[in-house]
């Protein structure tokens, strides 16, 4: 089953649309077609923090109708949070780096969960703040939990707990500052993207110590020609790092505080799902033959309607 990573814009397009008698005939087919993949078996829809988050900060109606459209395409499935996904490929990454060996396949539920596990629970954190005796059914409750109800229950909670919002500003300001210094310097993009690569590792071996232990990162660590590396071992960090160094690239790119969510969006869905339906600029970049992200992860973008429904006609008649 393929997994197909909705960005907001596409989630609001058929929201919108579903509550208003459908205005754009071409987010109806998609939605229907949609529908006929995920009820078929071919397709489903995880739904991610990033898009959760960003939801929340919309009107009302905007936020019940598109937690419908995600509950109904995901079927309760969703992508755990990115400080997970950083923590399980930073483990893989120094298995790999101390004993040339690795699993192919992450365990499912290192990456994936349902419900409320979206908000940066899994088990083993839940472990530690329920009581024994009611863990079984607390997890149980969480695991089921729809967006619909989270929001409806915990909206304000939710906004208020956004992960991004403390990173909107800075990293914005930070990558504005760091665009401004390489202006006058002639770097070539391999190597800006070995940087970000060495910077986003080093920055998860200090968010997870109890992961890193005594583990030191060499540059002989990073091969960016390795495509088990980017594909296998740490898929998520290594889009990251990519699509950070593309932007850093880009001089007369100005970069605005919600494209902290589309670089988000653009990693989450090149590492770990088949295909994106995504806005323009974020598309460009993930074809930029800078880095060939979209060669590396073999993935289907979709920027337009058009091009979404020539996908899922695609998947619809395998």
């Amino acid at each position: 089953m393929k997994k197909v990573y909705l960005d907001l814009n596409f989630i609001n397009y058929m929201g919108d649309g579903k509550r208003n008698q459908w205005t754009n005939t071409k987010y109806e087919e998609i939605y229907k077609s949609l529908v006929k993949a995920v009820n078929s078996g071919k397709l489903i829809c995880p739904g991610s923090s990033p898009v959760f988050f960003e939801l929340s900060k919309q009107d009302l109606d905007t936020i019940q109708s598109g937690a419908q459209i995600v509950d109904e395409l995901s079927k309760g499935k969703c992508i755990l949070s990115k400080y997970r996904i950083l923590k399980q490929e930073l483990e893989n990454f120094i298995t790999y780096i101390e004993s040339g060996k690795i699993e192919k396949k992450f365990p499912d539920e290192k990456i994936w969960g349902t419900g409320g596990m979206i908000i940066d629970l899994d088990e083993e954190t839940l472990r530690g703040i329920i009581h024994p005796e009611a863990y079984e059914k607390t997890l149980a409750k969480i695991k089921s939990a729809t967006w619909e109800g989270m929001y409806s229950r915990h909206g304000k909670q939710i906004k208020e707990t956004d992960i991004y919002n403390g990173e909107l500003p800075e990293i914005t300001e930070n990558l504005q500052s760091l665009k401004e210094k390489l202006k006058d310097k002639n770097i070539k993009f391999k190597e800006l993207q070995i940087i970000e690569l060495t910077d986003t590792i080093n920055s998860s071996i200090k968010l997870f110590p109890e992961v890193a232990r005594n583990f030191k990162l060499k540059q002989s660590d990073i091969d960016l020609t390795s495509k088990f590396l980017s594909r296998e071992v740490i898929p998520f960090m290594y889009a990251y790092a990519s699509i950070y160094a593309l932007l850093r690239y880009d001089k007369r790119r100005k970069l605005k505080p919600n494209d902290i969510y589309d670089i988000d969006h653009s990693s989450i869905g090149l590492a770990y799902y088949d295909i994106i339906f995504t806005e323009r600029s974020f598309y460009s970049l993930m074809k930029d033959s800078l880095a060939n992200l979209d060669i590396i992860y073999e993935v289907k973008l979709a920027k337009t309607s058009e091009e979404a429904l020539l996908i899922l006609k695609e998947e619809n008649s395998v």
